[in-house]
């Protein structure tokens, strides 16, 4: 295994540890199992993708664009899981089974923070007063 590889092993074991600590100092944040997997495959994958880019791309312009394409998908993908951005089933199993540690465990009503945003939201939804359906 070369170097670098095991540089990017390091690197997402470091990224994973700053979730794992917070867990034994704080009740705020709250990863299972499942979240540190799916988490490690991102980031780990990422990190292969963009190793596998800078190996085989030799013009430095098309690296620049491989690499930060890779980087954004990893941020979308990464912003659906924890927040449901997108509104996929994924988020919305995260959000129903509430082990989405990004979330607060309070009710959305009772979120000061939220309630503009649920406001905003909520009429969007309505057509002339009446809520609409996708």
């Amino acid at each position: 295994m070369s170097k670098r590889i095991l540089i990017i092993f390091g690197i997402v074991l470091l990224i994973l540890s700053i979730p794992f600590i917070a867990m034994q100092l704080t009740d705020e944040v709250n990863w299972s199992t499942f979240d540190f997997i799916v988490a490690g495959t991102l980031l780990a994958g990422t990190g292969l993708a963009i190793e596998l880019v800078l190996r085989t791309i030799r013009s430095t312009k098309k690296r620049i664009l491989f690499c930060g394409i890779i980087l954004l998908v990893l941020i979308l993908i990464w912003a659906e899981l924890a927040v449901g951005v997108f509104g996929s089933p994924w988020a919305e199993i995260k959000i129903k089974n509430k082990s989405n540690p990004f979330l607060s465990q309070k009710p959305k009503e009772q979120c000061i923070a939220n309630k503009p945003a649920l406001i905003f939201l909520q009429n969007l939804t309505k057509v002339d007063g009446v809520p609409f359906e996708v």
